[in-house]
């Protein structure tokens, strides 16, 4: 999966708008709403009930979102993790 695919669908998830998940990850709406239907394509589920003015998540997307949000907490921890074992000192 793609990690990118994974931040516009928590995005969306989140602020419940396509627009506001664009403007906050600084893309347009339409390449947001690519990426969620191409991780759609992925699960082979989908993942948003679009027929509402505000989509929201289906039971596939609720399985998906909690999972998600972990996977790209542990993703963002990767830095950090790389950081600190480099200023400790290793070796003898």
């Amino acid at each position: 999966m793609d990690p990118f695919g994974l931040r516009c669908f928590v995005a969306v998830a989140r602020t419940g708008s396509f627009s506001r998940a664009a403007h906050e990850l600084f893309r347009t709406q339409p390449a947001v709403s690519l990426q969620v239907r191409k991780l759609e394509g992925e699960v082979g589920q989908r993942l948003f009930d679009r027929s509402r003015r505000s989509p929201v998540l289906t039971d596939a997307g609720m399985a998906l979102f909690a999972g998600a949000r972990e996977a790209l907490d542990r993703l963002d921890a990767l830095p950090g993790l790389v950081s600190s074992a480099a200023a400790e000192p290793a070796g003898t």
